[in-house]
């Protein structure tokens, strides 16, 4: 049998957040799981390896410390999730600046999709380096 009673929705939520970036780091490509008004709330390895990084050193962070064009409100977390969502519908992937934990500067193209788990929006932020003009 199994038993759900138990599990908080808290919880349920954090193992969504981390199947989900384990999932998607299985491409070629990295994979930052995003709550619904753009902060980091899981880092699966390849994005943390593209970023020079860890979960440890982006949880709680809004993703515009990573993609400074990317920018959500602190002040305002209807905007920053009506941005969130526009950025989902547009499909495909798009070209952004990206900055490691280092402060270094790269292309990256990103697609999103926004995922709702448990009554809660996750966006799956599927990041990869750019390819770059010789």
């Amino acid at each position: 049998m199994i038993e759900t009673a138990s599990a908080s929705p808290r919880n349920t939520a954090a193992e969504a957040f981390h199947a989900a970036a384990v999932m998607a780091s299985k491409g070629d490509y990295g994979t930052l799981v995003l709550d619904g008004v753009g902060v980091i709330r899981n880092c699966g390895t390849a994005a943390g390896n593209l970023f020079g990084g860890d979960l440890a050193d982006f949880y709680g962070q809004p993703i515009s410390s990573l993609i400074a064009d990317m920018a959500v409100s602190n002040t305002s977390p209807s905007y920053s999730a009506r941005y969130i969502a526009h950025l989902c519908t547009e499909g495909g992937w798009r070209k952004f600046e990206a900055t490691d934990i280092r402060g270094r500067h790269f292309p990256v193209e990103l697609s999103m999709s926004l995922v709702r788990t448990d009554g809660q929006d996750l966006v799956l932020l599927n990041l990869r380096r750019a390819e770059t003009a010789s």
